[in-house]
């Protein structure tokens, strides 16, 4: 049984690099703005998110936006000077973690984050059975626990699929794929791992095969920024360890679907 929190599941130890106050203040910076994404769009002209220093030209501001947060610009989107945008990479490291969510892709074809495949099969609340598709980047795969059932002590996986009422079923094309994802009266659907395999039985034959990655550390980066990405990547492999790892068992024990995972 998986009894982890996302609290709990990550008790890291501070590197002993980690001395330094601006290492501090950067770690510090990039989980607050983490923690903070979403709650308003208000930003300040020349203001950098992370450090929230402010810089003179407004051209050297850059607006980066994450995918698979259930939300779009400008509440997904930071404002990141262009000498940090390093840190950006650290921050939807961070992010993704601290909702266990692994994003679509709306790239055709791409296996990014999952590979489930496009178009998948969904039961309505009415019995039926539709087409819903996999590709919107607002949404997602969730490792999390259920947040209508407070006393379920176990672990779900919930995949978020994309529709059209309209539309029962999908032909696999890229051009319908795209049309559905962008509509604007499409509607998103929350469903646990074990209701999809039982809507695609053909689901329960593969694996679902979620991917991480971890941020390269390069010689041309100065030493602050070596420790840094250093802490995140840790922070990831030991979350990956202790709450993902177990969480997926489950899944592969009890007969649902293998689950695996990897970080590259």
């Amino acid at each position: 049984m998986c009894e982890l929190t996302l609290q709990n599941a990550i008790k890291l130890s501070e590197p002993d690099e980690i001395k330094d106050n601006t290492v501090e203040e950067i770690i510090g910076g990039i989980i607050g703005r983490a923690a903070t994404l979403g709650r308003s769009s208000i930003c300040f002209a020349g203001q950098c998110d992370f450090t929230q220093k402010f810089y003179k030209n407004d051209d050297d501001m850059l607006y980066l936006g994450m995918p698979g947060l259930r939300m779009s610009y400008p509440y997904n989107t930071v404002q990141v000077y262009k000498e940090n945008q390093w840190m950006f990479e650290c921050f939807k490291l961070y992010k993704l973690l601290e909702i266990g969510t692994f994003p679509h892709s709306s790239e055709p074809g791409e296996y990014k984050y999952h590979n489930l495949p496009p178009i998948l099969k969904i039961p309505r609340s009415d019995g039926t059975i539709q087409d819903a598709i996999t590709r919107s980047e607002f949404y997602g795969i969730q490792v999390r626990k259920s947040v209508s059932d407070k006393t379920n002590p176990y672990v779900n996986i919930y995949v978020t699929l994309v529709f059209s009422t309209e539309e029962k079923t999908i032909e696999n094309t890229d051009e319908n794929i795209e049309r559905i994802s962008k509509l604007a009266g499409s509607v998103y659907k929350d469903i646990t791992l074990e209701k999809l395999v039982e809507a695609n039985p053909e689901l329960a034959k593969q694996e679902l095969a979620l991917r991480y990655y971890s941020i390269p550390i390069t010689d041309d980066m100065n030493e602050e920024q070596k420790i840094v990405t250093s802490y995140f990547n840790t922070y990831q492999k030991n979350w990956c360890d202790a709450y993902l790892k177990p969480s997926l068992q489950r899944f592969t024990d009890n007969g649902i679907m293998k689950c695996s995972y990897e970080i590259v």
